[in-house]
């Protein structure tokens, strides 16, 4: 999934940049809903403690969503990632599009195959089929430094993150993460 995921980072990258010159950019608003009308769990106290750090790159191209966002969370004084959430949409226009539509559907199965609770983790996958057809990704893994850390290869595997013995650590994320070409944000 790491190289296709960098494919398509840079082809949104590109397609923003040919955007930039005479379309607005959009996001989802954060911690929304997909597409297919998925939420996220009910924050718990533990939830409540944690921190975010935004990362987004979309672009209204052609008049789609094209793009991604990526909350990584972490616990006040601790550098190991807590949880990751947020979507991707992926048009049907994009060379990569039918392999994410594979993978897609593996990752699927691997989460539900976990048999954990959609407030502990969720991959949420669907292909959406309108006037301009789109993949929708939206996903949750929780408590990876917690109860959920044997998640934690599942996690780093669909969203491309580098692991340091078997954690992700905030700085590591951060540093992929803006190496793509994403921005940080201060957005909820």
């Amino acid at each position: 999934m790491y190289k296709k995921f960098m494919a398509f980072l840079l082809a949104v990258m590109m397609m923003a940049s040919m955007a930039a010159c005479g379309n607005g950019s959009t996001d989802n608003g954060g911690n929304k809903s997909a597409d297919n009308g998925s939420t996220e769990p009910e924050q718990t106290e533990a939830v409540k403690a944690e921190t975010p750090r935004h990362y987004k790159s979309y672009e209204l191209v052609n008049n789609s969503k094209d793009g991604i966002y990526i909350n990584i969370w972490y616990r006040e004084g601790s550098n190991e990632v807590a949880r990751i959430d947020g979507a991707m949409y992926v048009p049907s226009t994009n060379a990569s599009y039918e392999d994410l539509k594979a993978d897609g559907s593996k990752y699927a199965e691997q989460v539900e195959a976990a048999n954990v609770s959609r407030e502990i983790m969720y991959l949420d996958f669907s292909e959406v089929k309108t006037s301009e057809p789109h993949l929708s990704f939206a996903f949750y893994f929780g408590e990876l430094d917690g109860s959920n850390s044997g998640s934690v290869p599942l996690a780093a595997d669909f969203v491309g993150l580098p692991m340091t013995n078997g954690k992700l650590l905030v700085d590591k994320c951060d540093e992929y993460i803006l190496s793509l070409g994403m921005t940080l944000t201060d957005e909820d």
